[in-house]
């Protein structure tokens, strides 16, 4: 996979990124590809997941408005799969006493 150089990483709210391929799966869908569910040799994986960070939903949102992301989405359209999309996480620091 080539990484495109359109990057979104000059968008406000923008924190990071960066790809990988999933070790345990090769359907978009999450269905293993052995039974029992192992991990796929390096050779074999090919779904891979572009993680990105934003400081919030709306500044991507926002961002995903703009002509730059747009130039960025069609980079990666040829390497989309059926059931494939973008998914929301929110991850909160716990502080210990």
């Amino acid at each position: 996979m080539r990484k495109t150089y359109e990057d979104a990483f000059q968008f406000r709210g923008m924190t990071g990124g960066d790809w990988a391929y999933v070790s345990n799966t090769n359907e978009t869908a999450g269905k293993p590809c052995l039974s029992p569910p192992t991990t796929v040799p390096a050779s074999g994986r090919r779904l891979g997941i572009y993680i990105l960070g934003w400081e919030s939903i709306e500044l991507h949102e926002d961002a995903s408005l703009t002509p730059e992301f747009a130039v960025e989405i069609d980079k990666l359209k040829p390497h989309f799969g059926p059931g494939t999309g973008a998914w929301y996480a929110l991850f909160k620091k716990h502080h210990s006493s």
